[in-house]
């Protein structure tokens, strides 16, 4: 274990005293002695190895199974902490669980077999235990508005187009309506496989829902419900 010692200032010494013959000897050599043990003190403490009980050491502690050192600056205050290291970042299917609409999560849901293309991570999801809910869904999680984009058009040439509930044409843009100039997603709806369909884009998460059901109203219905 290393120790640091602060600088010390240089120092002038005195000039030797003269040296005079008779009773004078022993006493320029108790001086001379002196001499040398302040001579020996400073080369100590300018060498860098102070005593054990020089004030301006500064100890530094070895913290057992670590491999970072913790320290007293000479001002007395304690370094900062490191940061502690970020959580690892969640898996997509993780990611895709944590954006599903209210009802749906890895209890109803699970990874397909059959996975979109360009998706990160796709699930199929059974019947909800609602009225007039939908009665199968699958959910895509994509890395970005493009990918999600081309999804969403596969899903238009794959089904049968026809109107929204309430003669709304689709496909087309959805938007909150608080926000009524900025495009929120798309929306589709129609029939595939003899059975009504939704299919919609929400673009701040890069998710794309498709629902079926029995009836285009209830599945209509339910969506404007996530709010």
């Amino acid at each position: 274990m290393s120790a640091v010692s602060r600088k010390m200032t240089d120092r002038t010494l005195p000039d030797a005293p003269r040296r005079r013959a008779g009773r004078t000897r022993p006493l320029v050599g108790a001086v001379a002695l002196a001499g040398l043990v302040v001579l020996g003190t400073i080369g100590i403490v300018v060498s860098g190895r102070p005593g054990p009980t020089d004030p301006r050491v500064v100890a530094v502690k070895d913290v057992a199974t670590e491999t970072i050192s913790t320290s007293t600056s000479v001002d007395g205050s304690t370094p900062p902490a490191t940061s502690p290291e970020p959580p690892p970042p969640l898996s997509p299917l993780d990611t895709l669980y944590g954006v599903l609409p209210p009802g749906y999560n890895s209890t109803v849901c699970s990874p397909s077999d059959d996975q979109s293309p360009q998706a990160l991570a796709t699930v199929d999801c059974r019947e909800l235990d609602i009225p007039d809910g939908p009665t199968s869904a699958r959910f895509s999680l994509f890395a970005d508005v493009n990918a999600l984009a081309g999804q969403f058009q596969d899903g238009v040439d794959a089904t049968e187009v026809s109107q929204c509930p309430g003669s709304i044409d689709s496909p087309r843009s959805w938007h909150y309506e608080a926000t009524p100039d900025f495009s929120a997603g798309s929306l589709l709806c129609g029939n595939r496989d003899s059975a009504a369909v939704l299919t919609w884009t929400k673009n701040d998460v890069l998710l794309l829902g498709s629902v079926q059901g029995p009836s285009l109203d209830n599945l209509y219905g339910w969506w404007l419900s996530l709010g």
